[in-house]
């Protein structure tokens, strides 16, 4: 997988499952290594981790 598939994956369950606290920390921490690698030390901006807090549906069909 390259760094930029995961990354997105790495995101994408951010934003859309319920991890564990332990989960989410190691996911987060994962992604921030590889913002960081991809972009270099010397990059000024901030790394962003996104959100967990966006409605869900929680499986339902219903709108």
């Amino acid at each position: 997988m390259t760094t930029i598939d995961e990354i997105g994956e790495l995101r994408a369950e951010l934003r859309h499952t319920h991890l564990t606290a332990n989960e989410r920390r190691d996911a987060e921490a994962r992604l921030a290594r590889l913002l960081e690698n991809r972009d270099g030390p010397d990059n000024a901006a901030p790394v962003t981790l996104p959100s967990n807090t966006a409605p869900r549906r929680n499986g339902s069909t219903d709108i």
